[in-house]
């Protein structure tokens, strides 16, 4: 299993921490995207990421804008943004989305090139907890 951390842009400029988790020798049989709750971090999903790779998945993550290493580079813990903050953090995830249309449009391979050079990733399905 290999785990690391990484970077992306949003459309609005804000660079947003993100962590990948996927097993080294098997092809994923599909992609699970964490979205973690309030006062949260991605970190807290490690365990639930490693089982899930050990299933043969590949796992994506982040920390929403204010939380974890995203909140500490903004130098704000639990803050979005001065307006829309909600609005902004679903159109980030919206980002992953449309990226996602394309991708099952233009085939595996170029989604794959494509999810490298853009550092978005996609999800298909939510998982609530409660």
């Amino acid at each position: 299993m290999s785990a690391n951390t990484f970077t992306f842009i949003t459309q609005d400029g804000v660079e947003i921490v993100a962590r990948r988790w996927a097993p080294d020798q098997v092809q994923p049989k599909a992609v699970v995207q964490i979205a973690h709750g309030m006062a949260e971090h991605i970190q807290r999903y490690d365990n639930f990421a490693r089982h899930l790779v050990k299933h043969h998945f590949a796992v994506y993550g982040n920390d929403h804008r204010g939380h974890g290493l995203t909140g500490q580079k903004m130098g704000i813990a639990g803050y979005f943004a001065d307006e829309d903050g909600f609005d902004r953090v679903v159109g980030d995830i919206e980002q992953k989305r449309s990226l996602c249309r394309y991708c099952q449009l233009a085939g595996r391979t170029a989604c794959a090139e494509q999810q490298l050079r853009q550092r978005v990733f996609c999800f298909y399905d939510i998982i609530l907890e409660h």
